[in-house]
């Protein structure tokens, strides 16, 4: 953090020891600083009280506070690769992160994901999903989440889904 003269006021590293990268930074009306990123590291790593562990994932997101304390890291698990590719945040204390995951697509490319968390954690959702091609709605074709016994049909929502990924039959 810079002072508006350009005086260095704090600074500290995030990762461990491999490639990791901060890809998106917001601020909110306290000063609080939120980084998002993806890590192939093992360990936040604080300049003024030295490393402190957190669980294994490839993206995170952390908040400082605004004279560069951490507050905590949130590093969800989803297995395979995924980075927070940026966060934003809506002035009533939740905080949106954007980001990719070959976890959420069956094809084995990368598909993107919105989040939402608080300082409590992750803010339930929604699933939808889409049955193609129209000939399996047409012979009925249903889907759940993996583990629930309700059955829907193409473009029905479940509600109050927490994030992360999800197994759809």
């Amino acid at each position: 953090k810079l002072s508006a003269s350009g005086e260095p006021l704090w600074s500290t590293y995030l990762g461990g020891g491999r490639e990791d990268q901060i890809l998106g930074v917001a601020v909110d009306g306290m000063g609080s600083v939120y980084a998002a990123g993806w890590k192939g590291g093992l360990k936040y790593q604080d300049t003024q009280y030295g490393p402190v562990p957190y669980t294994e994932g490839d993206s995170y997101l952390v908040k400082m506070t605004a004279s560069g304390e951490h507050c905590w890291t949130l590093a969800p698990e989803y297995g395979g690769n995924q980075a927070v590719r940026d966060a934003a945040l809506d002035g009533s204390g939740g905080i949106y992160c954007a980001g990719q995951s070959e976890t959420y697509s069956l094809s084995g490319v990368f598909a993107g994901f919105l989040e939402k968390w608080t300082d409590d954690g992750p803010v339930p959702g929604n699933l939808r999903v889409t049955i193609e091609p129209p000939e399996a709605v047409a012979a009925g074709a249903q889907w759940r989440r993996a583990g629930t016994s309700t059955w829907r049909n193409s473009g029905d929502t479940d509600t109050g889904v927490m994030p992360g990924g999800r197994v759809v039959e």
